[in-house]
């Protein structure tokens, strides 16, 4: 008997797969504590078209992804700071500050996205790596510039 698992079950089957179970499992254990559906021609029909739409949906955003990555790549941001004695700045810049940066520019980035090893403390360019996603990253340029009075 096919049946639509409605939950995860350990070793059985996972939430929305459609898979044969015996017919005493299915009536006994599966649909009684309604953790499977009886999965009938029209059920597995719209899953299919769901699936579709849903694998569709993830390639645009996949898409947007890569997108955003080959619009940041090696793009600059200057950052104007108050510098002390060799070129040492008052303020250091940090994942925090750059998120704020990416996010006037109207990119939608989170912290744990932005690998800083240390904040920056000097003047100069600093290469940042974006990550997307492990297969997905890009890297960023970070002038700091003395603020001119």
């Amino acid at each position: 008997m096919k049946v639509i698992f409605l939950t995860n079950i350990v070793n059985i089957g996972r939430k929305d797969e459609i898979k044969e179970v015996s017919l005493g499992f299915a009536k006994n254990y599966l649909l009684p504590k309604k953790l499977a559906k009886i999965a009938t021609p029209e059920l597995i029909k719209q899953k299919e078209i769901n699936n579709q739409k849903q694998k569709e949906k993830l390639a645009q955003e996949w898409q947007k992804i890569k997108e955003q990555a080959q619009i940041l790549k090696n793009k600059e941001f200057k950052f104007l700071v108050k510098v002390g004695e060799k070129e040492q700045l008052f303020e250091s810049i940090n994942a925090s500050k750059i998120l704020e940066r990416l996010a006037q520019e109207k990119f939608n980035i989170s912290k744990a996205q932005v690998h800083l090893e240390q904040p920056i403390k000097k003047t100069g360019v600093y290469p940042v790596k974006i990550s997307f996603s492990p297969e997905i990253t890009t890297e960023i340029k970070i002038v700091a510039e003395k603020e001119i009075k």
